[in-house]
């Protein structure tokens, strides 16, 4: 009988061990084949040479030391800029690229900005001549190396929304007030933050309203600034704090106040 036992387990263990039986051994699975690579391509996004042609001066100017700029002007790209313009496409220039000129590259695909296209309006500039935020800067640069247009822009009235301010805060305006002078004041001027809020939205309606297709979606015409003011001076006076008026309260008010304007 034992012999017979000892039989049966030789048998099972041959049985075990034959490589048709061996368990299967986990294996990386099969990959499908695949295309290879192709680098990803986008469109240089280079603007007209005419239009790049102040930017190449600019920068032929620099080179000849004939404008003055920052010393990190000069430094290498850095990695983020590389990594801006690769990403939308920017063609590179013929000369080394700087850090300054990255800088230039990457504002000719950004719109210029709010205080840059006040100045240059100002100065009656086509917009179309200045349609991203680094010929922009160009433009006012060249305007500002005459001393004469430097003396214009400084000496410029305050504008609408700044003697607006000096009405909010209960400040006379001085007489001829001018714009740097309005801004001077509303930077140093300390505002609670009820004040800040209802400030801001003062902004707002005053922009909201102001606004041709917004004012449509209101049903009225665009009103005068003296009655856009007025409405909301108005509400005003009746407690509600300017933070908490709405857009279709002014509208219904100027209505009230000019019944042409409903449309």
């Amino acid at each position: 009988m034992g012999y017979l036992v000892i039989a049966v387990l030789i048998v099972a263990a041959f049985l075990i061990g034959r490589p048709g039986h061996s368990k299967p051994k986990s294996s990386p699975s099969k990959r499908r084949p695949t295309a290879p690579r192709t680098k990803k391509t986008t469109t240089a996004k280079t603007q007209p040479a005419d239009k790049m042609a102040p930017l190449y001066e600019r920068w032929k100017a620099i080179d000849n030391g004939q404008i003055e700029v920052p010393e990190w002007f000069h430094d290498e790209p850095t990695h983020r800029q590389l990594d801006r313009i690769e990403s939308d496409g920017i063609a590179l220039p013929a000369s080394p690229l700087t850090k300054g000129k990255a800088s230039d590259l990457i504002g000719t695909t950004e719109p210029p900005d709010e205080d840059d296209l006040k100045c240059l309006r100002f100065f009656k500039v086509r917009a179309e001549d200045v349609d991203n935020q680094t010929l922009a800067r160009i433009r006012i640069e060249s305007l500002f190396a005459d001393a004469q247009n430097k003396a214009k822009w400084e000496s410029r009235p305050a504008t609408a929304l700044q003697k607006d301010f000096y009405r909010f805060v209960n400040e006379p305006a001085p007489n001829k007030l001018t714009a740097m002078a309005a801004e001077v004041f509303m930077q140093n001027y300390e505002l609670t933050d009820q004040q800040t809020d209802d400030w801001d939205a003062y902004e707002y309606l005053l922009d909201e309203l102001s606004d041709k297709d917004n004012c449509e979606l209101y049903d009225i015409k665009k009103p005068a600034r003296s009655v856009l003011r007025q409405a909301i001076t108005d509400i005003g006076n009746t407690g509600v704090r300017l933070a908490e008026i709405k857009p279709e309260d002014i509208a219904k008010r100027i209505a009230q106040i000019k019944p042409d304007l409903k449309l």
